[in-house]
This record gives C-alpha cells, sequence and structure tokens, in this order.
C-alpha cells in the first residue's frame, strides 16, 4: 500500500484506535509489516498536526542541553528537560524576581505590589509569576505598566490559558515577555500541577517577594522551594489584625527578610536606586566643592562638623559652600547645625 493509499485511509480513520479497530473489524487488508508502516504514517501526520499548530500560535520549544534554555535552571533540583514557551525566552537572561501572594488580595496588597513590581521593573529586573488571580495579574500588569520584562510560567500547557479572565493578560505579556510551561501542548491544568509550577518560578528567579498571604496558604510551597534553593525570600509586614496579612507577618517572625521599600529587595541584585539617582543628578551650576556636599547629604544628613571630617575641608571653604546651596534651596539648615538635603 502507497503512502497516498494511507494518506486516504487516515482520513476515514482519524485516530490510532480507529485505524487498529478498522482493521479488527476487516475494513483494512494488511500484514504486519504494512500496519507498521501505516501507523508511522499516521502518528508522522499527528506529528505535521502538532508542528502545524505550534507554528500558528508561535510556541517554541527549548531543550535542556539547547542555548536558549534558562541557564539558571540547570542549577536547581529536577530541572525540566523540555520547556514550551511564547514569546521572547531571553528575557530570562536577566536579573529575575519572583513575585507572589494571595490570589485574594486586598487593596494594601494591591498597593503594595504595585508598587515594589513597578520600581523593579524600572531598574531592569524581569518580574515572574503564575499569572492567577490576585496578586500574580497584578505583578504582571504592574511590570507591563512601565515597560519592563515579565514572565508567566503556568500550570498547564502553554495554550492552554488559565485562568480564562486573563486572556488579555496572555496576549500581553506574550508580545512583551514571555510565557513558559514544562507541561506538554494541551495539557489542563491540574491541582498538583501548581507546587510544581512554583518550584519553576523559583528555580528562574534569584529570590522571592511575597507581597501579601493569609494563613494558611499556597503561597507558602513556593517559600519552601526558595528555602530549599538557597534564595533569599523577602515579605511585606501587614497590620496585625488583617488575615490577609498573617501569612507575610509568619514568614517575617520565622526569619525572612522583610521588605518595606523596593529598595531591600533590589539590593539584592546589587542594584541600589538611591545611589543610581544621586549618580544621575545633575549638578549644573555647582562647584567642586557644592556638588561633593550634595552627593555626601543625598544618603542621610550630616553636621557641620560631619561634613568637614569627611570631605576634609577648610571651616571657612564649607561655611561659604553650605550658605550658597542654602541660598540656592538645595539643602536646608536644622537644629544642631544639622544639614539635609531637599529631594
Amino acid at each position: 500500500m502507497n503512502a497516498r493509499s494511507f494518506s486516504a485511509l487516515y482520513f476515514k480513520y482519524k485516530t490510532r484506535n480507529d485505524f487498529v479497530h478498522g482493521i479488527q473489524n476487516g475494513e483494512i487488508e494488511l500484514n504486519e509489516d504494512s500496519l507498521s508502516q501505516a501507523l508511522s504514517v499516521l502518528w508522522q501526520q499527528k506529528c505535521r498536526g502538532i508542528l502545524d499548530f505550534m507554528c500558528e500560535k508561535n510556541i517554541k520549544v527549548c531543550f535542556y542541553f539547547g542555548e536558549s534554555y534558562p541557564s539558571q535552571l540547570r542549577d536547581m533540583p529536577d530541572p525540566p528537560s523540555i520547556l514550551y514557551y511564547v514569546g521572547d525566552i531571553s528575557v530570562l537572561e536577566e536579573n529575575c524576581l519572583a513575585v507572589v501572594g494571595s490570589r485574594h488580595s486586598t487593596s494594601y496588597g494591591r498597593t503594595c505590589t504595585e508598587l515594589f513590581a513597578k520600581e523593579c521593573a524600572q531598574c531592569g529586573v524581569c518580574i515572574i509569576s503564575g499569572m492567577a488571580d490576585g496578586i500574580d495579574s497584578i505583578a504582571h500588569n504592574s511590570a507591563l505598566e512601565v515597560s519592563g520584562l515579565t514572565c508567566a510560567v503556568l500550570g498547564g500547557g502553554v495554550d492552554n490559558i488559565y485562568p480564562a479572565s486573563n486572556k488579555g493578560l496572555y496576549y500581553e505579556i506574550a508580545s512583551r515577555g514571555v510565557i513558559i510551561s514544562e507541561y506538554p501542548l494541551s495539557t489542563r491544568p491540574q491541582k498538583y500541577h501548581f507546587p510544581e509550577r512554583n518550584r519553576l518560578i523559583i528555580g528562574l528567579s534569584k529570590c522571592l517577594l511575597v507581597t501579601e498571604a493569609g494563613m494558611p496558604s499556597g503561597t507558602m510551597s513556593t517559600v519552601e522551594f526558595a528555602l530549599e534553593q538557597n534564595k533569599a525570600v523577602f515579605a511585606i509586614p501587614g497590620r496585625i489584625d488583617s488575615p490577609a496579612s498573617k501569612g507575610t507577618n509568619y514568614l517575617i517572625k520565622s526569619g525572612c527578610l522583610l521588605a518595606s521599600e523596593p529598595a531591600d529587595v533590589l539590593a539584592e541584585f546589587g542594584i541600589y536606586p538611591n545611589e543610581k539617582k544621586a549618580e544621575e543628578k545633575t549638578f549644573e551650576g555647582f562647584d567642586e566643592t557644592e556638588t561633593a556636599i550634595i552627593k555626601l547629604l543625598y544618603h542621610e544628613p550630616h553636621t557641620f562638623i560631619e561634613i568637614e571630617e569627611k570631605l576634609k575641608l577648610d571651616s571657612a571653604e564649607l561655611n561659604a559652600s553650605l550658605t550658597m546651596l542654602e541660598i540656592s534651596g538645595v539643602i536646608s539648615q536644622e537644629a544642631g547645625r544639622t544639614y539635609v538635603l531637599k529631594k
């Protein structure tokens, strides 16, 4: 039987089981060799269909030993041998921060997540989360709002948008970041997939930020993976009488790092936004001494004597420079002849 005949049979018997039943019922007369060939053609047809689907949906794959495979995953226990993805996987070459939290976020949780995700994204950090309702979605959207990088790790196939309400977010991330999964195409999310997905979120990230979580919380499995992989865990404190903050407050009490501002997390990446702002600050119109004073006061107030000692300046010269900066409205003098920079 030639390939054309097999193709004709394929359209009549579209699945392997149907084809076998056709043989068993005597509808198809084949010997052992031709049966093997027929089934081979069927699987070739199926593979072509899958490849056509992947091309249509811009779905790509990378393998463990491939160049595009995220290098940080090779250091984690039991890394996936294959990843399916949509978008630009190269965004994972940047500093990556996992941001997770409750699906039922409060106004406080949303505000904190937006603040941290936006500032970290603006500093070049890729925000990684699971595209779930609540904190995950807020983290992704916040990064996108400031044209930052973001990655969604799914608990099902990359062609299965879950939850369905995040369809718009899915396509935004796909076009400006990356969506990845270790599960084969068309895999529907299962309850046991989410802890596995969380381990991948941590594997891709340098550290973890929990912005809001109650007790008990599914977020805790992500924390466990982070601790197992020796990743720093940050938690944002909340009100002691708020059930939505019991999880994060518990993490802090248990020894996780307190995150009171984005700079706390960015320091883990060696990024110091305050210093960067000081370096980028323009000092047009100020001489060398005045510029040195401004840079010193940028981090904290100093007394006259402290400035004199740290900058090794003559008191008369220092007094003249401080007076000019006060007149210019750049600094102000407080009690004890302490000088503060007006930022």
